[in-house]
């Protein structure tokens, strides 16, 4: 986590607009991207049907009324899905004013950290954790407090950009001061399977733009020049931030090699390990 920290109240929750609880301190990193992006967030990131139709086909055997708790759920995009399917739905964030904006739409939410979540042992039936991983240097401790919540037999899914989709990212060769930390943000795909022993993998290849990550700009390159449009992902957000030279220096090669023809042949191509992995887990029943 790059960005400078700043407490905020934590353990506390919003109930569709009206907010509850303690408030101790909580240390923000990354997610201070995220207090910029809050207003303008579901311009670009919204459900795309290519990820949120396979996650709900995770949770179609719950009974309608079952708990959920979306961990990282930032605007509340992907716990909408699920709670017009009748789940009773929880949004975890540490970024108050991504909650705000959860809590606008009629979700329930709470602020907190994934790797301590204010919720007790085995309260929810299953839980959620989309494209956020990556963002948690102690994202076995996230996925630790995440079976602890389960219900037994409860349902853990993760959306994850893993080092396999970012290894090969013709992206890294514009923009190379990003390459130390995209390899060590983003762990190989065994590593989460050994996490979740048993977990299912499933590829996803994405080609709609309406959850515009760095990954899916693979297939449309010229978003990555509007800076509007590129800083609301967190990958040119902290290039933005860390490296504003390179990212101009990059950008200005990208438009240079759009306008050529000389990208990458076939960049736009489906990959057989997908642009992102769905990952299924389901905690053991309790002997």
């Amino acid at each position: 986590m790059f960005a400078a920290t700043r407490a905020v109240r934590a353990g506390a929750s919003f109930y569709h607009g009206q907010m509850t609880g303690t408030d101790p301190e909580l240390v923000l990193g990354f997610a201070d991207t995220y207090v910029c992006q809050s207003r303008t967030y579901d311009d670009t990131r919204g459900a795309a049907r290519e990820t949120h139709e396979p996650l709900l086909k995770e949770i179609v055997l719950l009974a309608p009324g079952s708990r959920i708790l979306d961990v990282g759920g930032g605007t509340g995009n992907y716990a909408l899905p699920m709670a017009a399917r009748g789940y009773e739905v929880t949004v975890l964030e540490r970024s108050p004013q991504m909650l705000a904006v959860a809590a606008g739409k009629g979700l329930r939410v709470t602020c907190g950290d994934a790797t301590a979540l204010p919720v007790e042992d085995a309260t929810f039936d299953a839980v959620t954790m989309i494209s956020m991983l990556h963002q948690i240097p102690d994202w076995r401790g996230a996925l630790s407090e995440a079976q602890r919540v389960l219900t037994p037999v409860g349902t853990l899914v993760l959306l994850l950009y893993t080092a396999e989709h970012l290894r090969d990212h013709y992206f890294l060769s514009y923009f190379p001061t990003s390459q130390e930390w995209v390899g060590t943000d983003h762990a190989p795909l065994a590593e989460y399977q050994d996490a979740l022993p048993g977990a299912r993998a499933i590829p996803l290849n994405i080609r709609g733009t309406d959850d515009l990550t760095m990954q899916i700009m693979r297939r449309h390159p010229r978003l990555a020049l509007d800076a509007t449009l590129a800083r609301q992902t967190s990958y040119f957000a902290r290039l933005e931030a860390e490296d504003p030279e390179g990212l101009a220096k990059g950008r200005a090669q990208l438009a240079r090699d759009l306008s050529e023809g000389t990208l990458p042949e076939n960049h736009a191509d489906d990959l057989p390990q997908g642009d992102a992995a769905l990952l299924a887990w389901q905690k053991p029943e309790t002997k």
